[in-house]
């Protein structure tokens, strides 16, 4: 399937609620906030101002993939999915059967 590469997205967000920008906005400005949640702000609220995919990752330095998953989790969670970072699973392989350590 061919796509335009100008084509956006339909499932990205325009519009933010004057909630969500007064928070977003608050976050920067607090300067206890992680910088990874100031990244998460940005490129929520550039997305919402029209700014593509590309110039978001220019403006940030972020990879592609990790804007697209940053828009999902606003689109999902709003803004608390952005405050919180998803638990991960553990990379020590569990023990065999019978043994315990």
């Amino acid at each position: 399937m061919w796509h335009d590469r100008r084509m956006r997205r339909p499932d990205i967000f325009r519009y933010l609620g004057p909630a969500d920008r007064v928070d977003l906005h608050a976050l920067p400005s607090n300067r206890n906030t992680p910088r990874k949640l100031e990244w998460r702000a940005d490129i929520v609220l550039a997305t919402a101002d029209g700014q593509g995919t590309v110039g978001i990752m220019r403006r940030t330095g972020i990879s592609k993939p990790t804007v697209w998953r940053w828009h999902e989790r606003y689109l999902d969670e709003g803004v608390p999915g952005l405050k919180r970072d998803k638990t991960r699973p553990s990379r020590v392989p569990p023990l065999p059967p019978g043994k315990s350590g």
